[in-house]
Formats: structure tokens, C-alpha cells, sequence
């Protein structure tokens, strides 16, 4: 179909090949005036430290943005063409790769970010998690989430508080023992959608979240 605009990720120089996790997760919300909120992920440059690096956004919208986040923007059509409703606003940070994004019943965000992979002699060092920030707090403050101070433990289930002022994950997928007891692992989180009530089986009341995984690396 037609292009009607474009917004364009710059990262910094010197970073190509080396920015291991980039913008490639967004969630369309449509609004009841006819525009949309787009939530879109910044990942971080490296596996588990914090990036310094600034990405630069161009076309229709300019502005940098802060990496290890996930940001919002409005967007909407005026004479067929598309604009963006001021600069994008950060919503959360401490993020590694937030693989995930979805809205609840109650309008909260759900973010799901995938674990440090560490030396992965055999498992990950970090667990992937999800995360929420309430409906009524979206874009009122930043949530800071750990990464890469605080963090669980992948193999034990141990929560590393390196960085205290991070708000802990809603849930966390360390392995789990199968009806024989072996462990099941899943790693490397790579979709998350809401699920209302009754649309499964095995949702409850309040709905719940349908979640795949890369798999073991």
C-alpha cells in the first residue's frame, strides 16, 4: 500500500552491529476520536548494561530518545496525511528487550522483557518477566524497572536488587517441573497479548496473557 509517513530510527555511529536489541515491537491502541496510541520499545545496546547511546528519530516526528525504554506517541490523519501529536513520551525505562506489549481489561500496560542471557554456560542469567504499569500512571511518570541492576534469577528464582528503586515484575518464568518433574524452560519471550474473559478455557475472570517464547538458545 501507499507510504503516507515515515518515522526513521537513527542510531548512534559506530553502534552498527553492535545494538543488540532495537525498536522492533509496537502496539497499535486505537482512541474513540480517531487517532491511535502507539507504544514502541528502545532496547538496549548490550546484553546486560546500560546504554549511554541516544537514538535520533526523524520524519514525522524529530527528537532523541533514551534507550532500555518503551515510549508513547499520538497519531492520527489530517487531509490524508499522517502526524504525529507531539514528541513521544517515555513510560518506563530499566528495560532489556521488551519483546511485549499489551494492554489489560483495565487499560493497564503489560510489558513482557526477555532476561539477561549472561555467559549462558546453560541457562540464561535472568529470567524474562512481565511487567505492568497501571492504566491511571501510563505516561504520568516513568516506571523504572531494573534492568540491569535488579533482576531474577533464572535458575533459582532469586531476586537480585541491585537497583532498589526498581518497581519489581508482575511475574517472572523461571523453569517449571513438567508431570514427571523434569524442568521446563522457557526463554526469550517474543509475543504478548491480552486475553479477555471466556475467550479460553483456562482464563479467569479477569482474562490473562497468551505468551510465546523463542525457545532455549
Amino acid at each position: 500500500g501507499q507510504s503516507l509517513g515515515a518515522i526513521n530510527f537513527s542510531y548512534p555511529a559506530g553502534s552498527a552491529g553492535n545494538w543488540e536489541h532495537s525498536n522492533g515491537m509496537s502496539l497499535v491502541v486505537p482512541n474513540a476520536n480517531g487517532t491511535n496510541t502507539v507504544y514502541f520499545i528502545v532496547g538496549s545496546q548490550y546484553d546486560g548494561a546500560a546504554t549511554a547511546g541516544k537514538v535520533s528519530l526523524s520524519g514525522l516526528v524529530s527528537t532523541t530518545l533514551n534507550a532500555d525504554s518503551v515510549y508513547m506517541m499520538t497519531v492520527g490523519t489530517a487531509g490524508g496525511l499522517v502526524q504525529v501529536d507531539g514528541a513521544p513520551v517515555q513510560v518506563a525505562t530499566g528495560l532489556r528487550n521488551p519483546f511485549g506489549l499489551t494492554l489489560d481489561a483495565n487499560g493497564d500496560l503489560v510489558i513482557g522483557d526477555n532476561g539477561i542471557d549472561g555467559a549462558h554456560a546453560v541457562d540464561e542469567l535472568s529470567a524474562d518477566a512481565l511487567h505492568a504499569i497501571p492504566a491511571s500512571q501510563i505516561g504520568q511518570q516513568v516506571f523504572d524497572f531494573g534492568f540491569p541492576g535488579s533482576y531474577t534469577l533464572f535458575g533459582n528464582g532469586a531476586y537480585v536488587n541491585g537497583d532498589p528503586g526498581a518497581t519489581p515484575p508482575l511475574a517472572v518464568f523461571t523453569p517449571m517441573p513438567d508431570e514427571n518433574g523434569a524442568l521446563q524452560k522457557s526463554e526469550g519471550l517474543s509475543a504478548l497479548a491480552y486475553v479477555a474473559p471466556g475467550a479460553m478455557p483456562f482464563e479467569g475472570t479477569e482474562g490473562g496473557a497468551s505468551i510465546s517464547f523463542h525457545g532455549v538458545f
